[in-house]
């Protein structure tokens, strides 16, 4: 659940929603890093839920209809408006990988410009 009201510019941003634990803030950092790389704003906002719920929720926020969820056990969901709730755009499992998150925030950008995503 999300305890803040958003300005217009806030949701002209990439949404990214995480778990209030340290392991999830460090993530979302390295994904609104990989977000700004590609030149697009980001938005990082507590939150509680599964990666997946998470992503969901972010998606829902933005104006942008791209959303980054990232749960306590560092999975992390990239979603789109469009795709059904249940089917991430993209998903990484558990582990804190920091590389793995700016990656996912770096492809949230990409799917918003309609460019190919970047694996490596």
């Amino acid at each position: 659940m999300i305890m803040k009201d958003l300005t217009a510019k806030e949701t002209l941003s990439i949404v990214v929603c995480h778990e209030d634990n340290p392991l999830a803030q460090e993530l979302a950092e390295y994904a609104r890093q990989g977000i700004e790389e590609e030149s697009m704003p980001a938005l990082l906002l507590p939150a509680t839920g599964n990666s997946l719920e998470l992503s969901r929720m972010a998606c829902e926020l933005s104006l942008l209809a791209v959303g980054v969820g990232i749960d306590k056990r560092g999975s992390i969901s990239l979603t789109h408006f469009q795709m059904p709730a249940d089917k991430p755009v993209l998903q990484s499992a558990s582990g804190s990988d920091t590389r793995k998150a700016r990656l996912m925030g770096g492809n949230a950008a990409r799917l918003y410009k309609r460019i190919p995503f970047i694996f490596e």
